[in-house]
């Protein structure tokens, strides 16, 4: 029987790549919650952006289907649709697939892309500066003009 997680302490989110001395900070601390490295959540962000060669399948199969014998807890982000993971397009997707779909909940999550609303305004911000420079540019020719100047003396 798996025991139950206490999760208020649990909202820190941990670096992929860390150095020996970070990695066992962080199992030391793990070690002060009583957690084991057995009982660690994995979270899996992008899922589905990996690069499709062989080998890069066979690497995230070998983690899925670990995680899967296991029994060990993991969280999937991917902007893959459900149907796309129920009809994979090839075998070697639909191994990992198949897995995911019995060990997760599929949850859909709707809303607008923020990261567009952002860069619309930013693209915004950035036009209104350039109209300001383009504005001063012909106020400062149009002063050079008046007093008989070029630009270039």
């Amino acid at each position: 029987m798996r025991k139950p997680y206490n999760t208020p302490h649990r909202t820190h989110v941990v670096k992929t790549r860390l150095t020996v001395e970070e990695h066992e900070l962080f199992l030391n601390q793990c070690r002060t919650y009583g957690i084991s490295q057995s009982e660690m959540l994995l979270i899996i962000d992008d899922f589905g952006m990996e690069r499709g060669t062989e080998y890069g399948l066979e690497q995230v199969y070998n983690v899925i289907d670990s995680r899967y014998r296991s029994g060990k807890p993991l969280i999937v982000t991917t902007n893959l649709t459900l149907d796309s993971l129920q009809n994979p397009q090839d075998t070697a997707h639909a191994r990992i697939y198949d897995r995911l779909l019995e060990m997760c909940a599929p949850i859909l999550f709707t809303g607008e892309n923020f990261r567009k609303q952002t860069a619309t305004e930013k693209l915004d911000r950035l036009k209104g500066m350039l109209a300001e420079q383009k504005k001063g540019i012909t106020v400062a020719a149009a002063d050079i003009a008046g007093k008989g100047e070029t630009a270039y003396d």
